[in-house]
């Protein structure tokens, strides 16, 4: 069960019981009727029965923007795993060969469709042998795969996320490419790495940081574990609307009203926001390709060096 970083800043008075809430609603909705499009939509009334308005909606941002913090928030408050029985079971299930098999062909079928991206963010991150690469959210592992699928024969590869199960992704796929001696899984918080610095020489991100709170935090920790002449690779929607627009209909706020709520909210708000951020923690653009796919969103990917 997975609580989107937008609700998470919205609802952050009420964390517990919005998870018990979204909890209840996967129980009867997700779990035992397998609905998904009925569930999103108890999810989305909720919110709105909760919310209302579009007045109420910014207000939130703001007492978010200035009262939340990290020290009130714990170093791992982030609701955005909530695990069942089955999904411990999955989990486990996650980090054998044959999971990392099936993973390998349906990532094939993914990179020959809407991720044609894939190829040209795998050689962004593998420019040369004996790396240290530090991969921040595994996800279900797209970019995972493609960084092993080609992976040279010294580099080394942690993936992690604040979920279990897909940090199992990480595995699965490193045991399918007979590589596990050089790839691990490790359920972490982009908030405080747990890292020495100067540690990693890139870090990447495939549609990690669309989905993360608090920005500027994520930002300088990757700074600061980065070695000095480090990379990280960063591919994110271009538009951050294309991923918020559930919640932001909800109230009447439109593409035009969202970045700037977003950046507000320290959430992902666009690449040139993005920009600006890393460069004030040291991180310089090297290089940026925006992708206008004829379906689907437009993309963008962007190197920067410490």
């Amino acid at each position: 069960m997975f609580i989107m970083e937008l609700p998470d800043v919205l609802m952050w008075r009420e964390t517990q019981e919005y998870v018990k809430a979204v909890q209840e609603i996967w129980k009867v909705y997700g779990d035992v009727q397998n609905q998904p499009d009925l569930t999103i939509h108890m999810e989305n009334q909720y919110i709105l029965d909760k919310i209302q308005t579009k007045k109420e909606f910014i207000r939130r941002i703001e007492d978010y923007a200035a009262n939340s913090s990290l020290t009130w928030q714990g170093q791992m408050s982030s609701h955005c795993a909530v695990m069942f029985r089955n999904d411990i079971d999955i989990a486990l299930r996650s980090g054998t060969c044959e999971s990392g098999e099936a993973k390998h062909y349906l990532m094939e079928s993914m990179a020959q469709s809407w991720a044609f991206h894939i190829e040209d963010y795998a050689k962004a991150v593998n420019t040369c042998d004996g790396q240290y690469i530090l991969e921040l959210a595994t996800g279900a592992g797209l970019g995972t795969w493609a960084v092993l699928k080609e992976f040279p024969p010294s580099s080394r590869l942690l993936s992690i996320d604040i979920d279990f199960a897909c940090t199992r992704n990480a595995d699965g796929l490193a045991q399918f490419f007979n590589i596990a001696n050089r790839v691990a899984g490790l359920p972490a918080n982009f908030w405080f790495l747990p890292f020495a610095d100067e540690t990693f020489d890139c870090a990447c991100t495939h549609y990690g940081l669309d989905e993360s709170r608090e920005m500027p935090t994520i930002l300088q920790e990757v700074a600061r574990l980065l070695k000095p002449g480090g990379r990280f690779i960063v591919f994110a929607r271009k538009n951050p609307y294309d991923r918020q627009q559930r919640f932001m209909s909800l109230f009447g706020i439109d593409a035009d009203e969202c970045n700037p709520l977003l950046y507000k909210a320290r959430l992902y708000s666009g690449p040139d926001n993005l920009i600006a951020v890393a460069q004030h923690y040291g991180l310089a653009v090297v290089d940026k390709i925006v992708y206008k796919p004829e379906t689907g969103h437009h993309r963008v990917l962007i190197a920067f060096k410490k």
